[in-house]
Order: C-alpha cells, then structure tokens, then sequence
C-alpha cells in the first residue's frame, strides 16, 4: 500500500519542477531590454574595471548583470531558479508539505501586476538585484523559522559559517533590502532572547554581517552623490521644514507609491481578502461589542477594495469625487493594510502566530519606507513588499486549514486555483513565444539591413511590450547609442521606429 505522504511530497516535487519549467520558458523566450544593452557592452566592462566606483554599491548585482547579458545559459538557468525558490520559501517558510500551499503561492506570483513582472521577471537588470536579494532574505527566515516554535531552536553548527558570506551578500544587491535584513537581524535576535532567554552565535554574526555588508555597499561614492544632490538619476528628500516634508511624503503616497504597493496587486489582494474574510465571518458569533463592529467594518473593506480597481474604475470607469480620486484611492489601500493588520491581532489567539503575522505585515511598510526618500521609484521595488504580502496570505490558509472552529476545506480551492495557474502560464506562453520570434525576425532584419548598407535602420517594435521594460531603445537616450553597440551596428548609422504590425504588413507584401 502506497504511503500517502511520500505521495503528497512527490506532488510536491513535481509540482515545483513545473514551476522551475515554467520559469525557465520565461527566461529562454524573453530578450535582453534596456540596460541589459548596456551591461553587455563596453560600458559595462568600463563600470566592472573601476569596481563600480560612483555607480552604485550593488556589487554582486552588478556582478551577475554582467554575467547574465553575456551568457545565456546561465542567465536561463539563473533567472529559473532564483525565480523558483521565491514560491518554495514562501510555501516552505509554513512549514507544510502539502501541495495546495505551493499552488497557491505560485498563483500568487504568477498574478503579480505586470509592469512588476516585465521589471523583474523579464528583464535581466531587474532580475539581478531584485530576485536573488529577496530569495537570500528568505533563506535567513527559513534558517531561523523555528523562533516561532514552542521549542528553541537549535542550529547546526556548520551554519555558523554559513551565515556570514550569507549575511554579507544579501546586502550587496539593492538598498532598500538591505536596510530589511538589518531590521530582521535585529528583531530575530531581540524576540529569541526575550521568548527564549537565550542568544545564538549564528543570529549575533548574521546581525554583524549584515551591518558589514552595509558599509561595503554604502562607502560606495555614488551615495554621497545621491545625498550632495549632484547624482542625475537619484535623489532624497530635501525638507527641512517639518511641514514641506510631511506635504512631500503625502505627495509620493498618494501620487505614486499606493498603486504600486497595494492596488496594483489585484489578483493578490482577491486572495488575501477571501482568506481573511473567511476567518472574519467564522468568528463573528465569538466577539461581541466594539470588537464586532470592528470587524463588520474590516469584512466591508475587505470584500470591497479587491473590486474597486477591476470593477468600478477600469470596468465602469467610476471616480469617487473625481479630482480626489488618487486620495480616496490611497486612503481606502490604508484601511485594507489596517483590515489585514487586524486580522492576526484581534483573532488569531497563538501568540507566536500572531507575532509571525504581524512581523510579515509591517515588513510590508518596512521594504516600502525608504522610497518616500529616494527616487526614483518603480514596479520592481515593491516586488519585496509582494513576498511579505504572499506569506502573510499563505500563513493564514494554513490557520484556516488546521483550525477546527473554522470548519473550511480549503482543499476545494485547489482545481479551481490549478485551473487559474493553467490559463495565466499558456497566457504567458503565447505572449513570450510570439516575443521570442519577434525579436529572432528583428536581429534578423537588423543584419540584413546592414549587409544592404542601409543608413537609416527600420526597428520594429515587439508585440506584447507591456510585459518587457523597454524592449526598443529610444535613439535620444543611453540605450539608443548601447543599442548599436549590442548589435554591431556602427555608431554613424541612424534607426527609425516602426509598430509590429507596421512591419509585418510590409513583410508580407
């Protein structure tokens, strides 16, 4: 007779190596955009023989940025698992074997927003610093998972050495996780010394670590750049002034960074407002008072906000007060951040749970924070703040799974939810293999254009650019000149912009 958890834990398996295919098609079907150009010329060789000095202190970043643009094995390979293991911890880090919570953190990155994927996912630059950075903060979570635990945890002690190149790396990527591995260092270290009484050699040196691998990024002269305000691209807040400042933060909250933190994420938040409303009305009957309207109120927002964005504006094209919209849009994203907050505080009774909930929540903020002092901002700076999102949304399913008062088999979601998974990745599927031809017919067309001696060369754009960051330089900027380079096309030549579907016209005449 077959064992039933050596079954569940092949499902597993291969379900993840479905997962690591997926990915691997993503990153063979999708081009080099952008600054990838510009890595995999001379210029990125100029930044690597400086060692970066000005440019930034992503060192192991920009180390595998040059990597990746100049072997495409390894960016395939890379770009799959690296990619993979962010839906594994976040699965993992539950401390379940079983399938539906891989299915459902799959389905949850696979739904990340677009213009996130095409930042990180499909674009090599991205992936660099974004990807690697947040699978190597997952791994000190999974090292210290058992904090949470009755028990104390007990390490091997071949982790020790381990966790200080860990503990330096993780800090050479991108900054705002940089300064999150701080906070997390100290907070591991501060809660299982008050929970336990005890502290650990291995959380002290990964704390010492992180703060080493944080001077070697921030001695890096371009910061001093940034802070001086002679840096051209990125910049801090200047206030001085207590009110100017406060005007500035509410300013980049309402008019850039709420979209890209909350709403955005629709799929997302679908899934975190049906789990948490499914806790809500199970123990309605239990509370009563000032605790009972607090939740009907929280049950409203919850059911509400994941609709707003998908139904009433896009859908309907509905504006509340119309020149405030981006106010009320913001202010509502505020109560659905608090409504999720609530959720471990006012009903999940494990402290360690609740903890655990509450510490995925504000890490949320915590990732997010330093961009209200530094610009630029974009989609691939709150993948991070996504993560947190899925493992607090992963966490509570389990509470629902194993919680008897509850009385929800969440196993019913799981055809549904691999049916979802199905049409999101043969989606995918279509718009990257018609990407990945595309761009084979463009380099094509490239090198029969100069073989004419053309001086003037036709681009065309690629379908589906919303998934790609840049995919077709523009001529006036960096990538324009690193473009030619890339392509082996002399400097002297010119190149106009045409759509895809432009050239395809003339192609068949």
């Amino acid at each position: 007779m077959s064992n039933p958890n050596k079954i569940i834990k092949n499902n597993v398996y291969w379900f993840c190596l479905g997962v690591f295919m997926f990915y691997l098609f993503i990153a063979y079907n999708t081009p080099l955009t952008h600054d990838d150009w510009t890595w995999g010329t001379s210029i990125g060789w100029a930044r690597l023989e400086n060692w970066f000095n000005n440019y930034n202190g992503r060192y192991l970043g920009n180390l595998l940025e040059l990597f990746v643009t100049r072997s495409e094995i390894g960016r395939i390979l890379l770009i799959g698992i690296f990619s993979s293991l962010i839906v594994m911890f976040s699965a993992i880090l539950a401390k379940q074997d079983k399938l539906f919570f891989y299915i459902l953190s799959f389905l949850a990155f696979l739904c990340v927003p677009n213009n996130m994927f095409a930042q990180t996912y499909a674009w090599a630059a991205g992936f660099s610093n974004y990807i690697p950075s947040i699978v190597l903060s997952l791994l000190f979570l999974y090292i210290s998972k058992d904090i949470f635990e009755s028990k104390p945890p007990e390490y091997n002690k071949w982790l020790t050495f381990f966790i200080i190149p860990l503990g330096i790396c993780s800090q050479l990527f991108v900054e705002h996780i940089m300064l999150f591995n701080i906070f997390t260092a100290v907070f591991v270290s501060v809660y299982t010394y008050f929970k336990f009484k005890k502290v650990y050699l291995l959380q002290i040196l990964y704390l010492f670590s992180t703060m080493i691998g944080a001077l070697l990024l921030l001695t890096n002269g371009a910061y001093l750049a940034v802070l001086k305000g002679t840096d051209t691209y990125r910049t801090v807040s200047t206030g001085t002034e207590q009110l100017p400042l406060i005007q500035r933060l509410f300013d980049i909250y309402t008019g850039q960074m709420y979209p890209l933190l909350f709403m955005n994420n629709v799929v997302l938040n679908i899934l975190l407002a049906i789990f948490s409303s499914v806790i809500i009305i199970k123990n309605l009957h239990s509370i009563s008072g000032f605790k009972k309207i607090v939740s009907t109120c929280m049950l409203f927002i919850l059911v509400l906000y994941p609709l707003y964005k998908p139904l009433l504006i896009n859908e309907f094209r509905f504006q509340i007060l119309h020149i405030y919209s981006n106010e009320f849009e913001a202010f509502i994203s505020v109560l659905f951040y608090f409504s999720l907050l609530l959720i471990p505080v006012i009903f999940i009774k494990e402290r360690d749970l609740k903890l655990k909930l509450i510490y995925y929540l504000v890490s949320v903020i915590v990732l997010a924070v330093p961009f209200f002092f530094v610009t630029p901002l974009g989609p691939r700076c709150f993948l991070a703040s996504y993560t947190f999102f899925v493992l607090f949304l992963i966490e509570i399913s389990v509470y629902i799974y194993h919680n008897q008062n509850i009385k929800v088999n969440i196993n019913l979601l799981m055809k549904p939810f691999l049916f979802w998974i199905l049409t999101v990745v043969l989606s995918y599927g279509y718009i990257f293999i018609s990407i990945h031809s595309a761009n084979l017919q463009r380099e094509q067309s490239i090198k029969a254009q100069l073989n004419e001696g053309r001086n003037v060369i036709t681009l065309f754009r690629l379908p589906f650019e919303n998934y790609l960051w840049v995919g077709t330089p523009n001529k006036k900027r960096l990538q324009g000149r690193t473009f030619k380079e890339f392509y082996s096309i002399p400097p002297e030549k010119d190149f106009k912009v045409i759509t895809f579907e432009k050239w395809s016209e003339q192609h068949k005449k």
